[in-house]
């Protein structure tokens, strides 16, 4: 078994092809391809251990990620075996992974529900920001990038830093007075309290919840949600545990997860407004973890 560190994952996991695979593997799912469990958390002293396990037949493989999260940080791994013969392949160092993968699987949804958009808001500067910033970039055509965080300071780094390092121009915004205009917007933060309301978007939105897998927080009052054309979860069951906002509106009927949405069991109406509440499943780790093995000649 190969055990790949932090520094063969960012080598090996380029943005645009992990946007495909999070295509592919959750088409697949619709199709029982390809499946998962919802997080598991066992609580400790403290401390959560977290388990997320799935398989993709695609790739021929199984596994899980776990993680141990608690009041000093968090680390972890995703374990893979190989379905065929029952081995284990590898042990992928996760906190890379899992981040690219936090921003590849909004930007992939977001172009197959908008892919016209230009405008693009993200609201959060911390350790999730980068990937959300780079991934919607690579997927959609932007003209107008906007950043706001709640600490003025840390966003004007950020927006420097990425000049720097892409060549992405972003506008830093004091405040969300501007919110309107931008037709994607993702919130990356910790805020236990809504960043933004209904009143605050136009009338063409798509709205990527990132930041929050724990009942304690929210970004989003519940009207962005009942004023939506469309409401898409990765796992239902799982949000009802993990997310606020979805627990608010849980009898809505336009809720939809998203392995169904990709493999086409939805209307053809079209979606001006609507959400994407995203926690994170073990699927998306064992995706990552195929194309970091595949360009390791591993798997």
């Amino acid at each position: 078994m190969r055990y790949i560190t932090e520094e063969e994952v960012e080598k090996n996991l380029p943005m645009d092809k992990l946007i495909q695979a999070m295509k592919e593997v959750f088409s697949d799912a619709g199709l029982n391809r390809a499946g998962y469990l919802p997080r598991e958390r066992l609580i400790f002293d403290g401390n959560a251990l977290n388990t997320m396990p799935a398989y993709i037949s695609r790739y021929g493989i199984t596994g899980l990620k776990a993680y141990l999260g608690g009041k000093n940080g968090f680390n972890g791994v995703v374990l893979i075996f190989d379905i065929s013969n029952y081995e284990p392949i590898a042990c992928i160092e996760a906190r890379i992974l899992g981040q690219r993968r936090t921003g590849a699987l909004p930007a992939m949804l977001t172009k197959e529900l908008h892919s016209g958009a230009d405008s693009f808001l993200l609201i959060g500067a911390g350790f999730q920001a980068e990937t959300q910033m780079s991934a919607m970039c690579t997927a959609l055509d932007l003209t107008e990038i906007g950043l706001f965080s709640r600490t003025f300071d840390r966003a004007i780094e950020f927006a420097e830093r990425l000049k720097k390092s892409s060549g992405i121009n972003i506008k830093v915004l004091e405040s969300l007075d501007a919110m309107k205009k931008y037709e994607v917007i993702s919130a990356a933060t910790t805020s236990s309290s809504p960043i933004f309301s209904r009143k605050d978007l136009g009338e063409l939105y798509h709205v990527n919840l990132v930041g929050s897998n724990m009942r304690n927080r929210r970004e989003a009052a519940g009207d962005v949600l009942a004023g939506s054309d469309l409401i898409i979860v990765e796992d239902y069951d799982e949000a009802l545990k993990e997310s606020t906002e979805i627990y608010e509106v849980k009898d809505l009927p336009n809720i939809v997860n998203l392995k169904d949405f990709m493999a086409g069991k939805r209307g053809t109406k079209r979606v001006e407004k609507s959400v994407f509440k995203t926690m994170g499943l073990g699927i998306e780790d064992l995706a990552a973890a195929h194309i970091v093995m595949k360009s390791m000649g591993i798997k």
